[in-house]
């Protein structure tokens, strides 16, 4: 069954190769939390053309969202892992984390859990100086 999970949630194969070897190395992943209540949906063009000021504020704080409890039940799984999140990125559904690969697995296991990056570096060009 963990085999599967890595499979299916973990499709780089590099960071699936890293979470299944013994090593002590740590790494950065990205978890995504499986929410498919909130899976995004298409939107059409009237609801992009609305004025802005036919726009009404939502009453409800986003503190109220449906994920906000899923979202607490995968951070308080990931602590009781002694799993370090350097971030929490609500509105994407994510944490990014610090993990050894026996961390790795035993995430790929939790139901709550639905996709893992790896964190990848991302550079921008800079123009060279003088130019």
């Amino acid at each position: 069954m963990l085999a599967d999970n890595l499979k299916k949630k973990i499709l780089d194969p590099n960071l699936r190769a890293f979470a299944s070897s013994n090593t002590d190395e740590v790494r950065e992943a990205l978890i995504e939390l499986d929410n498919p209540d909130l899976m995004v949906k298409p939107i059409s063009p009237s609801d992009v053309l609305i004025p802005r000021n036919k726009l009404k504020a939502s009453k409800e704080p986003i503190e109220d969202s449906p994920s906000k409890s899923l979202m607490d039940k995968l951070e308080d799984q990931l602590r009781a892992l002694d799993v370090l999140s350097t971030a929490r990125f609500e509105h994407a559904e994510k944490f990014l984390v610090h993990v050894i690969p026996a961390q790795l697995r035993q995430i790929a296991d939790m139901p709550l859990v639905g996709k893992i990056f790896p964190n990848r570096e991302h550079r921008i060009s800079q123009p060279e100086a003088g130019r």
